[in-house]
């Protein structure tokens, strides 16, 4: 199982653990961790990890997208703007969500996909940004779970699952 994170070594954020240690917990638990350092914002480092999983595997059987980058004014104590009605959110987290959420998300699976087969799958890991009534990124971000979805588009929404709040 390849771990992957931006950081290596010591947690960039309160949110903790680091790549080694989450293979680690792989490891313990019979499995074989690969801790990759991979920021999934740069889209060389993350064509370089699929490269990586071809060249020593061929295949990959699961993708999860657990990524985000919309937690930087949490970490930067902006309280306020964070709880603020999303009209009045300033403009770069949105950016920070997008690219370290979204498109991080689009990049990976667009590049697994050559590599995997009819039974594979790809997961998206959300959080509770999806149930808070002022964090309304979820609505315009494509990580709505199907569940939450229209009719309609739940057959085109891969699965989305998230802790509970």
């Amino acid at each position: 199982m390849y771990v992957t994170g931006r950081s290596s070594g010591t947690p960039t954020y309160a949110t903790g653990g680091t790549i080694e240690e989450t293979a680690a917990l792989v490891d313990q638990r019979g499995g074989q961790g690969i801790p990759v350092r991979c920021d999934h914002t740069n889209d060389e480092d993350v064509r370089a990890l699929f490269d990586r999983i071809r060249d020593q595997h061929g295949r990959l059987d699961i993708l999860v997208n657990n990524v985000w980058g919309g937690y930087g004014g949490w970490h930067e104590k902006r309280f306020a703007q964070m709880l603020a009605p999303f009209l009045d959110q300033p403009f770069d987290l949105y950016d920070a969500a997008m690219t370290a959420g979204v498109r991080a998300h689009f990049t990976a699976s667009a590049l697994a996909v050559p590599l995997m087969g009819a039974d594979s799958l790809i997961a998206t890991i959300s959080f509770f940004a999806e149930l808070a009534a002022h964090y309304d990124v979820t609505d315009i971000n494509g990580s709505r779970p199907a569940s939450r979805r229209p009719e309609h588009e739940r057959d085109m929404i891969p699965p989305v699952t998230w802790p509970p709040a």
